[in-house]
């Protein structure tokens, strides 16, 4: 029988709704049952429905994804269930039922105050404990805490959540995110410790960095502070509320004299913090004195809807390397984001010390000198006695070595590497018959995991950490394909927006501490985001909630124009090239010199163009297409009147020749010209890229696009400089930051997510699974997938919110044999090389298609003629349309059409 899956705000049950208008989706686990025909939804807060709220009545439609919530107002706090009914064309009919809860909404007024230690010491965590007694067992009880910069909840001598560094960074002083936690679990009837603890966080970070990069000691620089409410419903319907305030709850200095997320920690075993939290313990008879009431943040109170930061994986050593009685180098074998947990037996007062780094210097110590001016230093005292646990608590590192120094000989301990991230769900998994690109693949996912902490930030390691918006935007749709980003990208929609000027310009970094605003770097990531939302998620709330900021931003940009309608200086345009296509002794040595600035910048607008055409036309602007129609073809004429010779964009020059090719811009009289111009350079350096963080993606989009996927395939398969092969030949186990192998104090960082963005070719291509190939959102998905010569097989799957999409082939004597599955209410568009006759069989239908055991051949199924394919950038040759299912496709590939 197949089941419902049902996701309120994109969650299984969520508790922490904070909208009035919260969005519905859901999906059957069987793709047998092809296509939905129409839906009722039913919201109450009556399990048994009887009183609702909002009965949207049947409604004839195939929709299924961000359903949007039209009725009664919704009561802060409450519980609400909902069911919905769905009917598929086939006579297939089922009922599912789920429930969310509201959160606190941002205009409510909070049972409680901002608190915090009447005399805060820098680098010292805070204690800030309160009992409560209860007259019985809770039924259910809820925490809503917001504790800058982060926090700990502990209750009766237990911590009660697995969540690291929370909350997420935002811009403070204009939102403001806290957490919703089931605490029914903790709570018992009578006495009650309740204890939260407080760490510095990006809230108070003042750090040596900010003075050098950004020329001020830190954008907060506040001391920690807590606000709480605790709404516990216990039997008989009676509800108790509780919070944060100067008379019941008493404050203290926690066992973490120093806490910074770049420099570490530094951890006193001998207090037992533990005991603090245990119903007995009085803090009076401590001499603990009461809170005091503490300024709120300013910005405005938000539920956060984001993926809590975890423990998401434990490492254990490969290598422990005893370089003394006193010292150690401990090798996890892969460079990751997050801390060790160190147990341990020793002296009392004696100190461990953890130095973390991601590469060895020459004598084989753990280096440094990459992290500029991050310590990356943890330190424990020891209690003495039993074995003792140590694990940081308000900070995390970037590192795969670990140097142990103690003041006693290190004889028995154990280590375990412990990596904390945003805990987003794996969406998406490739592999082929290249080993090589295997472990480019999982490079990129370990890389893409150790950069997201409630953003999607980069560099886990050095003194930095900031979510650079040209870096994201050619990493997004990489980073969408392999992981569920929509409640992180909804966030940091917000962080961009919150920088935003009146100007419409927007920063290099959000939130923003350091970098230009207006950005330096120009990049479509504002305008990008809500478009590949909708094409990976099928949802347009963030495209219509920032639509005009977007104009703003896509306005504002068009002004930076020169008068030959060119964007020039300040602006750049790529970054990071191989150091040699690179000027020397500027801006890092990470300045292209053979891509010119104003084609990349110029182009980005006219990009942001048919975005916004596109966007205009589903959120109903139709209004201002022709301002974006007229500005695209300005930018169009303006780049080719400047910068286009009659041997293409800049002879020699990947990047300068890739990137007019992706967007289409080139006249079709002088394209053979840039696209031999491409070639020859390609072809001429071994397949090697010239090429950096923005254009080495367009380069693969170019060339998928040309039908250059044996070029394509043989730049990735690469394993010599410049190459993401060479890295991984190089012993990496994440992307780095530059395509060199560099150890030393500069820009150099060995996990660095911005040159992982050329992969997504690896699930387009490759994989064939082509998200924005089609105007019909996820209702179609393009299947394409390309069989480069010198590649026998590949595999890849994507996790949507309407089920797998997954594709295999292999070739076999000369036939391509290609295994494909798509789900529930999802139709497929095959497009297969030119020429090719393939045969099509079935292998599971529903009830109304063709029984398991058919087959058919092409000419059985409905072609799509070319012209009708409306995508942003339209695949060539038509198309098989195929319902949801499995189906087994073979063609002989002697009879197809191969480009050179």
């Amino acid at each position: 029988m197949p089941i419902l899956k049902l996701l309120c705000e994109y969650e299984d049950r969520p508790i922490n709704v904070q909208t009035q208008r919260p969005r519905f989706c859901w999906a059957l686990d069987d793709n047998t049952v092809r296509e939905q025909l129409s839906y009722r939804i039913i919201v109450s807060e009556d399990k048994a429905l009887t009183q609702p709220v909002w009965d949207s009545g049947t409604v004839l439609s195939r929709a299924s994804l961000g359903i949007v919530y039209n009725g009664a107002p919704l009561r802060d706090c409450t519980r609400y269930y909902w069911q919905v009914k769905i009917s598929c064309r086939d006579g297939f009919n089922i009922t599912g039922s789920s429930f969310f809860e509201t959160a606190i909404s941002p205009e409510a007024h909070w049972e409680g105050q901002w608190i915090s230690h009447p005399q805060p010491l820098d680098g010292y965590s805070i204690l800030l404990r309160k009992e409560i007694f209860l007259d019985a067992t809770p039924s259910k009880a809820r925490a809503y805490i917001c504790g800058l910069g982060l926090y700990r909840l502990h209750i009766n001598g237990e911590l009660a959540s697995d969540r690291c560094l929370e909350p997420a960074w935002t811009n403070y002083n204009k939102t403001v995110l806290y957490s919703v936690l089931d605490i029914t679990p903790y709570l018992r009837e009578g006495k009650n410790a309740v204890m939260i603890e407080l760490g510095k966080g990006t809230y108070g970070q003042h750090h040596t960095s900010f003075k050098v990069l950004a020329g001020t000691p830190g954008p907060y620089v506040q001391s920690p502070r807590l606000l709480a409410q605790f709404n516990i419903c216990l039997p008989g319907g009676k509800t108790q509320i509780e919070g944060t305030d100067t008379r019941d709850w008493y404050a203290a200095f926690g066992d973490i004299y120093e806490n910074d997320l770049y420099d570490g920690e530094v951890c006193d075993g001998r207090v037992d913090i533990t005991r603090y939290a245990q119903p007995d313990f009085c803090p009076q008879a401590e001499g603990w004195p009461k809170a005091a009431e503490s300024p709120a943040p300013g910005g405005v109170l938000r539920a956060s809807r984001i993926q809590p930061i975890r423990i998401t994986k434990t490492l254990e050593p490969v290598s422990i390397k005893h370089i003394s009685k006193y010292r150690c180098i401990v090798d996890f074998g892969q460079n990751f984001a997050g801390w060790t947990r160190l147990k341990m037996k020793g002296l009392p007062d004696k100190r461990i010390t953890l130095k973390h780094g991601e590469v060895l210097n020459q004598a084989g110590w753990v280096s440094t000198d990459n992290l500029r001016d991050a310590r990356a230093v943890d330190n424990y005292v020891l209690k003495g006695g039993e074995y003792e646990i140590y694990q940081p608590r308000f900070t995390y590192h970037g590192f795969r070595y670990v140097e142990i120094l103690a003041e006693e000989p290190l004889e028995e301990f154990e280590i375990t590497g412990c990596a904390v991230n945003s805990d987003v769900e794996q969406t998406g998994c490739f592999s082929c018959g290249n080993e090589l690109l295997n472990k480019i693949q999982q490079a990129v996912v370990w890389t893409e995991r150790s950069n997201l902490h409630g953003m999607p930030d980069a560099c886990a390691q050095r003194d930095e950490r900031m979510a650079w918006l040209n870096d994201v935007a050619v990493r997004c749709e990489e980073s969408m394909y392999n992981n569920n980003m929509l409640p992180i990208y909804e966030k940091w929609m917000e962080d961009i927006y919150n920088e935003q000027k009146e100007s419409g310009s927007i920063p290099d970094t959000a939130p923003f501490i350091y970098g230009g605003n207006p950005s330096f770097h120009i990049s479509s990531i504002y305008v990008l985001l809500p478009w590949l939302i909708y094409v990976h998620y099928g949802d347009t709330r963030i495209m219509e909630q920032y639509y005009q900021p977007v104009k703003r931003y896509v306005l504002f940009l068009a002004s930076q124009r020169n008068a030959d309608g060119l964007i020039g200086e300040p602006y750049y345009g790529d970054w990071v090239a191989p150091l040699e296509e690179c000027y020397q002794r500027v801006a890092y040595n990470a300045v292209p010199k053979n891509i010119p600035k104003p084609l990349i910048t110029t182009g980005y607008l006219y990009y942001d163009c048919l975005l916004m055409i596109k966007m205009a036309a589903l959120t109903g602007h139709d209004e201002d297409i022709p301002l974006y129609e007229k500005t695209a073809r300005e930018a169009k004429t303006a780049i080719n009147a400047s910068l286009l010779a009659e041997n293409g964009y800049l002879p020699g020059s990947q990047g300068a020749n890739s990137f007019p090719l992706f967007l289409d811009i080139v006249p079709e009289n002088k394209k053979q010209a840039a696209v031999q111009s491409l070639l020859r350079d390609v072809r001429g350096r071994g397949w090697h890229i010239t090429t950096g963080n923005q254009t080495t993606k367009y380069l693969f989009e170019a060339l998928d696009r040309l039908g250059m996927n044996d070029d394509a395939y043989k730049i990735m398969a690469s394993d010599t400089y410049p190459s993401l092969g060479y890295m991984i030949k190089s012993g990496a186990t994440t992307i780095w930051e530059r395509w060199e192998n560099e150890i030393g104090s500069s820009m150099n960082s060995h996990n660095q997510p911005m040159l992982c963005a050329c992969t997504s070719w690896l699930y387009k291509a490759l994989g064939g699974i082509r998200l924005e190939g089609h105007p019909d959102g996820l209702n179609t998905v393009v299947i394409s997938p390309a069989f480069p010569e010198e590649l026998d097989c590949a595999q890849a799957s994507y996790l949507s919110f309407k089920g797998v999409i997954s594709t295999k082939w292999q070739r076999i004597k000369g036939e391509i044999q290609l295994s494909l599955s798509i789900p529930w209410n999802t139709s497929a568009l095959l497009i297969l090389p030119q020429g090719c006759q393939p045969h099509i069989k079935p292998v599971f239908s529903g009830p109304s298609g063709p029984a398991p055991d058919s087959s058919s051949s092409f000419s059985e199924h409905q072609s799509i003629p070319e012209r009708e394919q409306k995508g942003l950038f339209p695949l060539p040759g038509g198309g098989i349309e195929l319902a949801s299912g499995d189906y087994l496709v073979s063609f002989n590939e002697a009879r197809t059409k191969r480009r050179v």
